[in-house]
């Protein structure tokens, strides 16, 4: 039978793979290909190296064993996997018409783009939307606004009409200068053009113009070139407009005196002086029934006192704090030096109010809504608020909570102070209502306003100054500018990108130099390699480096690999862009040169995704800090560097530091015998609404990575708190729980499936049910006996012993545990009669005595029986069926008791359950826990002597009835015992006698 068309292998360079399968469907259905035949047909096709992918994502199964739904669905994901949402919708509403593109190839290009914007039953009215503001025909734009009840297809076809019509009556009008852009009309040229630095200009031809400028009428050639640089205007045109070079000249003057004045006219708002906001105060709420929590203050060195003093003397005249003679809260004041050796004063609340205080709950604008507030922005600004807290004044009522305790008494703060957790949420609140209605992005003391235009812009900029009370900081403020940095992002007239230096430690990544360090590098790649396609082929020159027998050598190769590997981290496969409402983790690592760090969010499959990476080398000093301190400095780094993700908001933060978690657990005190170094970071820490969370180093990768590769360049900043950024050090959580306590238990209480999880916590799961549902055959151990658990207490004398030999050896504890480990592993068992890693690698590690392969099950067998014969030669038989009359022995701590009992069952080989004599309290025994004793006896405690006794010398137990009244036989008198001699005749030996 003749088939209908052919289907060639699958290349993902030249066509999509959902295409290819909607072909391949189509190729199925004309060819009556039955169902069954379809796995074998698609996979005969596909092609060898998309077949050998395929086995590779579908192992351990085998691609014929998977259906032809899971076959397309498990290539897909990784041809295609799922778009970010938020760049797909930023990709389609900045889809505008093309010039010279038609409507219809348009509205084409328009439907591709929201293929994957997920808009469901808003996908017509938002491609109507677009389509409206994107035609670049403004009179079919303004005929489209007019309609009533327009939607997208009528859009459409309003559009084609008025295309058709006016395209039939340019060819009507022959009007040709209504092309002249069209490749017909140009003429090639013979000019060669060269640019200023002596490279040629690519000249494609040249056309006659008609240029019109201030009533100025002018025919004029113009050069086409390839690129697409600006249009330069040359001599010739310049000869023949008419300019106004004053009027220009004053133009591009005026731009930058408009900005000037504007910011000359508000010189006020940037003075360094502190300001105050003005009709608005904060107000800190606790808890009802919340205790007041007071501190006393900390030893202070003698050499701080005096300047403590000063400090306090600077706050107190600036009207920041004032004294008060007694207070039921209090926190510790901790003095931090700043790198220009200045001293700061902060309040540790963590330990006092914080405990207390009612956190409240204000939305941080998320990354969506700033898409929409900059949409279309060419201009900006961006202005940061200096020492923002503290333009913020306390009410009466709150100014009890603030108070510190200093050696010179209590203190309490008349502003907002740094530290207290509801201060983010209370300064985002106040900003917000500072600034509605203005067009500018509110992110805590980071202020961005837009302009469309130059006019728009310095409007825009004029209005929030206005509305400014407090200062702001000059040096770190930018205006007029056409790209500025925000949240990680570059905003330009282009749009949003995401910024250099969130990717720079991973791009500029110096090459590994071992195979240490390359392991590393493959640590952090392979910890988000599930984002990455093709990640096997794409690595494959790396992994040959690490075999045992290939020798280092760096090649171009490897390079390539190095390089592609680099592109793939920070390509949009494998980052996210920062979301407020996901879960954020900060990994921190430090090595014995770098220190490294990568901000993550949690999504909600609970995969990680990297939003940003950074690393940095040691510096000279830094590489003489000890252990603790390396990874305490990467975390202080990792803070600072992300500090505008972190700011207001809870994160968690992670290590593979163990001793960390005590010295700066969130809800520890500060270390006050600690070294100066480390009080330093735990008040930085403690400006952040952290969980310190420890991971293995093996789950550890992505940091360390980091860390073992660091950019080559030094930086003092974990050394010294910098004067611009302790401004924001004492910042806490924004969010509160959305339940609380009293309502999670009562809802537990009500939902079924909760109220059992609760009941098999309290009293126990039903682990005899579990373990027959899953063929498990769970065996204990009697109580007070851990010899039934043979195997574990004789590896337990193997290791000492083993440990034991190698006492006297120069290895130090790692080797010996390693070596011991290997020798373990390798021996054969003198049960299974093979070694450990035979069984567990399914494979011989070649030793001299491989060649030796017993049968296992038949080793085992005969060896059982063996070990039974040798144990039953000295071993008392101990055998019991039930209602014996035994002896249990007491489990009691210090007891040597035997207690009278009867043998209810026989649990084990040497096990039984036992019910006491005097009360139905039922035991589980081992054999040599128990004595046989006589049914018919007096009712006395036996000691454990006396139970000996009632074994027989041959350690039998005599179940026979003693009766009282038996007469016992008379003694027969003993026969004499008759001498035996030898008859065995000697014969002396024949010596010689002379």
């Amino acid at each position: 039978m003749a088939l209908f068309g052919r289907i060639d292998e699958f290349k993902p360079e030249n066509e999509q793979w959902s295409a290819y399968i909607e072909r391949m469907e189509q190729f199925f259905e004309a060819n009556d290909v039955a169902e069954d035949k379809q796995v074998a047909t698609l996979l005969s096709v596909m092609g060898a190296a998309t077949y050998g992918l395929l086995r590779n994502l579908v192992q351990p199964r085998k691609p014929k064993d998977k259906t032809f739904d899971e076959i397309v669905a498990v290539l897909k994901e990784h041809y295609e996997p799922k778009p970010l949402l938020v760049a797909e919708r930023f990709r389609f509403n900045r889809c505008n018409q093309k010039a010279n593109q038609p409507v219809a190839q348009y509205v084409a290009e328009l439907k591709q783009c929201a293929s994957n914007c997920e808009f469901g039953a808003n996908l017509d009215a938002s491609l109507r939307d677009r389509f409206v503001s994107g035609i670049r025909n403004e009179g079919c734009q303004r005929r489209l606004l007019s309609e009533n009840d327009l939607t997208f297809a009528k859009a459409f076809e309003i559009t084609l009409n008025m295309e058709t019509a006016d395209r039939d009556a340019r060819q009507l009008r022959g009007m040709k200068s209504e092309s002249v852009g069209a490749a017909s009309i140009h003429k090639r040229s013979k000019v060669k053009l060269k640019a200023y630095n002596g490279g040629r200009i690519p000249v494609l031809g040249q056309i006659i113009a008609k240029v019109v400028y201030e009533g100025q009428t002018v025919t004029l050639p113009l050069l086409v070139v390839k690129g697409n640089g600006s249009t330069l205007c040359g001599r010739n045109w310049l000869r023949k407009l008419k300019l106004n070079w004053e009027q220009i000249k004053h133009l591009y003057e005026a731009k930058c005196t408009s900005l000037s004045e504007v910011l000359d006219k508000y010189s006020e708002v940037f003075r360094e002086e502190l300001g105050t906001l003005k009709d608005v105060k904060a107000s800190i709420r606790v808890k009802p029934d919340a205790p007041p929590k007071f501190c006393k203050h900390r030893p202070l060195p003698f050499a701080m006192k005096d300047r403590v003093e000063e400090e306090l003397r600077k706050l107190e005249e600036a009207n920041i704090i004032s004294p008060v003679k007694h207070s039921k809260w209090a926190a510790p004041v901790v003095p931090v030096v700043k790198k220009d050796k200045s001293l700061r004063l902060c309040g540790d609340y963590k330990v006092s109010a914080n405990q207390a205080v009612e956190t409240e709950t204000y939305p941080l604008p998320r990354l969506e809504e700033l898409l929409a507030t900059l949409s279309g922005g060419k201009i900006f600004s961006k202005i940061d608020l200096a020492t923002a807290y503290q333009q913020v004044l306390l009410d009466d009522d709150s100014k009890k909570y603030t108070t510190i305790n200093t050696h010179r008494g209590l203190f309490v703060y008349n502003r907002l102070p740094f530290g207290i957790s509801s201060a983010p949420s209370i300064f985002q609140r106040i900003m917000e209502n500072l600034m509605k209605g203005l067009p500018v992005v509110v992110f805590l003391d980071d202020l961005l306003i837009m302009g469309r235009t130059e006019k728009e812009h310095l409007h825009n900029l004029q209005k929030v100054l206005q509305r400014l009370q407090e200062r702001v900081k000059r040096s770190k403020c930018e205006f007029g500018k056409t790209r500025v940095e925000y949240l990680g992002h570059v905003l330009d007239e282009q749009g949003i990108h995401p910024s250099k230096d969130k990717v720079r430690a991973i791009q500029e990544a110096p090459a590994p130099t071992n195979v240490k360090e390359l392991q590393a590098f493959l640590g952090l790649f392979n910890y988000y390699g599930r984002f990455v396609p093709q990640q096997s082929t794409v690595l494959a020159p790396l992994y040959r480096l690490l075999r045992g027998q290939v020798i280092w050598k760096w090649t171009e190769v490897e390079q390539v690999a190095f390089v592609k590997c680099k592109e793939l981290l920070t390509s949009d496969r494998v980052l996210a862009h920062y979301d407020p409402s996901l879960p954020l983790t900060l990994a921190c690592d430090a090595s014995a040169y770098g220190i490294g760090a990568v901000i993550q969010h949690t999504m909600p499959d609970g995969v990680e995704r990297p939003i940003a990476f950074a690393s940095r080398t040691l510096s000279s000093a830094e590489k003489k800090y000890s252990q603790i301190e390396k990874e305490a400095l990467g975390l202080i780094y990792g803070v600072k560097k992300f500090h505008q993700y972190l700011w207001g908001r809870h994160f968690n933060l992670v290590t593979d530091h163990k001793p960390l978690l005590i010295l700066f657990g969130e809800h520890k005190s500060l270390p006050t015998l600690a070294a100066a170094r480390i009080q330093r970071w735990a008040i930085i820490l403690s400006a952040y609404d952290y969980h310190i969370v420890y991971r293995k180093s093996e789950e550890h990768s992505n940091a360390d990575g980091l860390s073992r590769c660091p950019l080559p360049e030094t930086s003092d900043t974990g050394t010294a708190v910098t004067s611009a950024l302790v401004h924001s050090l004492l910042v806490e959580h924004i969010q509160e729980a959305p339940l609380n306590a009293t309502q999670i238990a009562r809802t537990t209480r009500t939902d079924s499936e909760l109220s059992r999880v609760y009941k098999y916590v309290m009293e126990g799961w039903p682990i005899q049910t579990f373990a027959k549902q899953n063929g498990i055959l769970h065996t204990t151990s009697a109580p007070g006996h851990p010899a039934t658990n043979g195997l574990a207490e004789r590896y337990v004398q193997t290791f000492k012993a083993g440990m034991k030999k190698l006492a006297h050896t120069s290895l130090n504890i790692e080797d010996k545990i390693l070596l011991f480990l290997l020798q373990y592993r390798t021996t054969p068992n003198c049960t299974t009669g093979q070694s450990p890693a035979d069984l567990f690698l399914h494979r011989h590690i070649r030793t001299r005595l491989d060649f030796l392969k017993p049968c296992t099950k038949e080793t085992v067998r005969k060896k059982q029986y063996q070990q039974k014969e040798h144990h039953d030669r000295t071993a008392a038989d101990r055998f019991f069926i039930a209602d014996d009359a035994v002896y249990l022995r007491s489990t009691v701590t210090g007891s040597h008791k035997w207690i009278p009992g009867l043998i209810v069952r026989q649990t084990g080989p040497v096990s039984y359950e036992v019910r006491e004599r005097d009360s139905d309290t039922v035991h589980r025994r081992h054999g040599d826990q128990l004595r046989a004793r006589a049914i018919a006896e007096p009712d006395i405690d036996v000691t454990e002597s006396q139970a000996e006794l009632g074994d027989g010398e041959d350690g039998s137990s005599s179940q026979e009835v003693v009766d009282a009244n038996m007469q016992t036989p008379e003694l027969l008198e003993p026969e004499p015992v008759v001498l035996r001699r030898s008859n065995r005749m000697t014969k002396p030996p024949k010596r010689y006698m002379p």
